[in-house]
């Protein structure tokens, strides 16, 4: 009996750790990159050059009537940046995070 319940025991704990490794793989690069966007705030004025070396390299980029949209994702956290043609940054487009609700 007292090997049954080490058992169980033992399953339910490895369970609780899966759990929680897949909950935070997806939560925690969420809240580091909202993290590293507000440490940019005032987001409007910034290089995309400084963006770079700040968060990395965007996800895409889309280009049309003198400004260009660069997005950048990881985890459940994604921004869209607006950048005119000097590639300064005019501000934020989209936001989508779990970070920030």
């Amino acid at each position: 009996m007292d090997s049954v319940l080490l058992i169980v025991g033992l399953l339910l704990v490895a369970g609780l750790l899966y759990v929680g490794a897949v909950y935070f793989s997806k939560v925690g690069p969420t809240f580091d990159m909202h993290n590293t966007f507000a440490g940019l705030e005032p987001l409007a004025g910034k290089t995309l050059n400084e963006v770079i070396v700040a968060a990395g390299q965007p996800a895409e980029s889309a280009a049309g009537m003198g400004c260009a949209h660069y997005t950048w994702r990881r985890g459940e956290f994604e921004i869209v940046l607006g950048f005119d043609e000097s590639d300064v940054c005019v501000g934020m487009v989209h936001l989508k995070s779990m970070a920030a609700r």
